[in-house]
């Protein structure tokens, strides 16, 4: 399985994660929200049943940002930051780009529009060329949808 995760923001220059210098070695989570409204039954125990439709589909990945030197892990740490951080200023769109997944096992790669829900990207003291990231994506939809066909394909 070779997995790649793509994240390009509405402004500025996109990121790859999982590669040499991003690698999601930590962990890769894929939940989908199935929150359920719940509504009282009055004077008595228990709720009434209620429709539960899927909701959004949150992607949370772990890794580090590895560097050649001390130059070169804070130059991909920045560019790290600046492609997770939504522009500052009015916002013109509800999503802060696309990420796109693909995996050498798939039919096709998949995306979805998003948001960055947080973003990390710690500094280790003894460690300058390399420091641990985690990223949690908020994808709007239950599913992703293929690049080539337009399918919808449920990745968690």
């Amino acid at each position: 399985m070779a997995l790649t995760v793509t994240f390009k923001p509405e402004a500025g220059s996109s990121i790859v994660l999982n590669t040499t210098a991003y690698p999601i070695d930590e962990g890769f989570e894929v939940e989908v929200d199935f929150s359920d409204p719940g509504v009282k039954k009055f004077q008595r125990s228990g709720e009434w049943p209620t429709f539960g439709y899927p909701g959004a589909t949150t992607i949370a990945c772990e890794g580090h940002i590895l560097g050649a030197s001390k130059a070169d892990y804070w130059s991909k740490r920045n560019a790290f930051l600046l492609a997770l951080t939504p522009p500052q200023g009015e916002q013109v769109k509800r999503r802060h780009g696309v990420i796109t997944i693909a995996d050498s096992d798939a039919a096709e790669p998949m995306f979805g529009d998003c948001r960055i829900v947080n973003r990390v990207a710690h500094l280790e003291n003894l460690s300058p060329e390399r420091g641990p990231f985690l990223v949690t994506f908020k994808v709007f939809e239950t599913y992703l949808l293929g690049v080539a066909s337009g399918r919808p394909y449920l990745i968690g």
